[in-house]
């Protein structure tokens, strides 16, 4: 058997576009974080991300809840009521091109 070659990219942002499904999400999530008594807006939780991201954080939204102060049970009540939505999300134009 010969050698084989695989690429491998990563999903989110490489082949789709995540804008709309990620700033959903932090509506979502800013919605559930008022009601834990957290003032934060989605614009703080997306820059939160970012700092996330930045450091290679594996979850950048538990990275960003965490920030704001919540423990591991107050982070699983904020991902159950901030769910991620699918059909939010887009490839790019020219995603399937550069896969064949």
């Amino acid at each position: 058997m010969g050698k084989r070659q695989c690429v491998f990219f990563d999903l989110g942002w490489t082949l789709e576009d995540e804008s709309e499904a990620q700033s959903d999400r932090a509506e979502k999530a800013a919605r559930a974080l008022r009601g834990l008594g957290i003032d934060t807006t989605p614009g703080e939780i997306l820059g939160l991300q970012d700092d996330g991201a930045g450091k290679m954080m594996p979850s950048v939204f538990i990275y960003a809840l965490k920030s704001l102060g919540l423990d591991d049970s107050g982070v699983n009540e904020v991902i159950q009521q901030a769910t991620w939505d699918k059909s939010l999300l887009f490839l790019y134009s020219d995603a399937v091109d550069v896969l064949r």
